[in-house]
């Protein structure tokens, strides 16, 4: 159940992260919010989910601490992954098709 929880909660702190991606589109050369800036607010709420999460559980359930806290970092690394493998996939086709 703690491995459930973690995949959710891995799969949750991606979230702020793909939101600000899609606010970088907007970013103009005048807009107060660099896209450095933007992707930073995205990790720091990201890593405020997990460490929230991991807080919970360590004072609720602290025997099952080590099984919840990998299985957050795996969903999130293997989510962030699959996200990325998919976008350059997506640009790849999406270069084949304007060349043809």
């Amino acid at each position: 159940m703690p491995v459930l929880f973690g995949a959710i909660v891995g799969i949750l702190s991606f979230l702020p992260l793909f939101i600000c991606l899609k606010m970088t589109k907007n970013v103009t050369k005048t807009s107060n919010l660099g896209y450095g800036a933007i992707l930073m607010l995205g990790v720091f709420a990201s890593l405020l989910i997990l460490i929230v999460s991991v807080l919970i559980c360590y004072f609720c359930f602290r025997d099952a601490l080590i099984a919840f806290v990998l299985a957050c970092a795996i969903t999130l690394i293997v989510v962030s992954c699959v996200y990325g493998i998919y976008t350059v996939i997506r640009r790849n086709k999406a270069a084949e098709k304007r060349k043809e």
